[in-house]
């Protein structure tokens, strides 16, 4: 069949990738946006652009009519869903047949075959092959499930039948805690896929997330382009990616090869999929699920295997046979990290804002996938992902010492992300020696706060001189959570006091010229430090002989006279005027506030005025970047007023509700 134009149902990242390799096979392109993308990387990289609905995802990016339109509309005649959205909607392949068009990826029927986890179980374990023990029953009572994990035993794993990327699943400990669990992944799952059948599984814990990449023709060829490591999760969603998987033996690996390719043979499977296993201590596998799509991961199979798996998706949906020659032998080593508009210090919340700063650098052996660029609107409708950043080596540790050079040069301001988090990370031991497993973050030693340095408080004391001589107002410095303060006596000298970490540091700045300056930090020898170069956006310092280079911002609509960001090894500082903050504090809080932790839209309220609460209990729910977050009592208390309703979209800060004795 003839491809000639590719419409992209998608946007981000994944939406630049497809552009760049239907750009390479000499296909034009259509990039779809919303009032939101209309900014967006991919919409200027595509051939064509086409406007498909406001900010709202459900009429735009999740609207089969819409989209069908537009690919008729710019004369595209093929449509690829990239991931997530629709990419596993079987409804939306069939529409796109009828519709006269192609469909980049696998049978409507195989789609909703492996999208349905209940069916997917069943088949699968037809074909002999392992699969997790659990429920798949057509009762979805609260009782159905408690008697299933009585039988199955705890801990036991909630899943979304119908979907995946961790929406909907919940991890139970306990019994007591079950029904709760099911009401909040019934709500997610409907929300997210439109479906509220769940599944249960025995959870197995501290085990491999390993997965195997399939590459299947419509001749009837299949091959499997190796496997990859996919341990490292929060929230059940995968943070950090690599291939090959170190722990695998020969045997072990050709098994799960074996399987993928039986499973993809037995469905006449065409495109590129995932099948996803975990393998537990013992060296023993079991069937996750199957992916009908392109993988967020699939970098690090390519940079090891030298396919280019989406220029193939787009080849064999236009009757090509697959005709790659696989090595015997991966080449190398890929790890892959995803930089996240998130909160690791806060639960790994999602966060949301404007990119003031955004520099990845460019280094050999370096790929970063991206949507966004300085100036780009991260939004709390979609997903927290704003790139990928792969490295490849000739060993795992020269991959990991690369990744971690790159992670270190990435400069971004404007919104909180967990890049930090990503090189304390890479820099764990169980990381190192490659034994982390599914339980990795969760039991991580380190601290997801970054600890403030010497330099940390020198450069940020003399940049701070800087902007009050400038005519900013005395401020105080906050690089973490703790109440710092400062105080300026003298135009010259500017003496500062800092809490970092529970424990009062005393800084004392004198500006000796407009460049020259002599920093002390309690005890420490006093610092001298040269100003060789200032830009509204980069410094660059002599500290005692030793060049310290960064980013920072002082301006714009999140900073002001109390307070700016610095960026230096990765690392993204905030700043504040700790008396300012206090003071506002004391002037606005009150010690009952129920406030959002983040942007986002109330799901439910599910507590009444009046209500008498314990420690613990679900107040609300709030949806951000396609998760639901529960909003819960921290004390006993009882509920004074609900300030805000069911599907109101409120920003971060806002007062929820107000419970005597309750503090969030």
């Amino acid at each position: 069949m003839t491809i000639n134009c590719v419409l992209i149902a998608n946007r981000g990242e994944i939406a630049c990738r497809i552009i760049r390799a239907a750009h390479s096979l000499g296909l034009q392109s259509v990039a779809v946006f919303t009032d939101v993308d209309a900014a967006a990387l991919h919409v200027s990289q595509a051939t064509h652009s086409i406007q498909i609905g406001d900010g709202s995802a459900a009429d735009g990016y999740l609207n089969p009519d819409v989209l069908i339109a537009a690919a008729h509309d710019t004369g595209a005649d093929a449509i690829h869903p990239g991931y997530g959205f629709l990419s596993e909607d079987a409804g939306f392949a069939r529409a796109v047949a009828a519709a006269g068009l192609t469909f980049v990826g696998p049978d409507a029927d195989v789609i909703e075959l492996m999208g349905d986890k209940a069916r997917a179980r069943a088949y699968v374990a037809e074909l002999q092959v392992p699969v997790v023990p659990g429920f798949n029953g057509a009762s979805q009572t609260d009782n159905a499930f408690v008697d299933a994990a009585d039988r199955v035993g705890f801990p036991v794993m909630i899943k979304a039948s119908a979907g995946g990327g961790g929406r909907g699943m919940r991890l139970v400990h306990e019994r007591d805690a079950l029904p709760a669990a099911l009401a909040i992944a019934r709500s997610e799952s409907l929300q997210a896929f439109g479906s509220d059948h769940l599944i249960l599984e025995r959870a197995v814990v501290d085990a491999k997330h390993v997965e195997v990449q399939v590459l299947a023709d419509t001749h009837g060829t299949i091959a499997s382009v190796g496997e990859r490591d996919c341990s490292v999760q929060r929230r059940h969603q995968k943070l950090i990616e690599e291939a090959p998987c170190m722990l695998l033996t020969a045997t072990q690996r050709q098994a799960l090869c074996d399987a993928a390719r039986n499973i993809a043979q037995s469905t006449a499977y065409t495109g590129a999929g995932t099948v996803e296993f975990l393998v537990d201590a013992s060296g023993a596998f079991y069937f996750l699920e199957m992916n009908t799509r392109i993988q967020v991961e699939h970098p690090v199979t390519e940079l090891v295997s030298g396919v280019d798996l989406v220029a193939w998706q787009l080849r064999i949906a236009r009757g090509e046979p697959l005709d790659i020659e696989l090595p015997s032998v991966v080449a190398g080593h890929a790890i892959e990290v995803r930089i996240c508009a998130e909160q690791p210090d806060n639960d790994f919340l999602p966060s949301s804002g404007t990119l003031s700063q955004w520099h990845v650098p460019r280094m050999p052996n370096v790929r970063v996938d991206t949507g966004v660029v300085a100036g780009s609107s991260v939004s709390a409708s979609y997903d927290s992902m704003l790139a990928k950043m792969i490295a490849w080596g000739e060993t795992r540790e020269s991959a990991r010492r690369r990744l971690l050079q790159a992670l270190r040069a990435t400069r971004i301001i404007g919104v909180t992300t967990n890049l930090s988090f990503l090189i304390a990370a890479l820099e764990n031991p169980r990381f190192v020696d490659a034994s982390a497993t599914t339980t990795f973050v969760e039991t991580m030693p380190v601290t997801t706060n970054h600890v403030v340095s010497l330099t940390d408080l020198v450069v940020a004391a003399v940049l701070d001189v800087i902007r009050e001589r400038d005519g900013a107002t005395s401020v105080a410095l906050s690089p973490t959570a703790a109440l710092h303060g400062w105080s300026s006596a003298d135009p010259l000298v500017s003496h500062h006091r800092f809490v970092v970490d529970g424990e009062q540091q005393a800084v004392t700045v004198t500006a000796l010229q407009r460049d020259r300056f002599v920093v002390t930090c309690d005890e420490a020898a006093p610092c001298e430090v040269k100003l060789r170069a200032l830009t509204p956006q980069t410094f660059d310092l002599l500290l005692d002989g030793r060049v310290i280079r960064g980013a920072w911002q002082a301006q714009g609509a999140r900073y002001d006279d109390s307070g700016f960001e610095t960026c230096r090894d990765g690392i993204t500082l905030s700043w504040r005027n700790t008396l300012r903050v206090q003071a506002e504090m004391e002037d606005v809080a009150n010690d009952g506030d129920v406030v959002a932790p983040m942007h986002g839209k109330i799901v439910s309220i599910d507590v009444a005025v009046a209500d008498t609460v314990r420690s613990g209990t679900v107040l609300c729910v709030l949806e951000a970047m396609k998760m639901q977050h529960s909003i819960v009592a921290t004390a006993p208390g009882v509920v004074a007023t609900i300030d805000v309703a069911v599907d109101q979209q409120v920003a971060h800060g806002d007062v929820l509700m107000q419970c005597d004795g309750i503090h969030t």
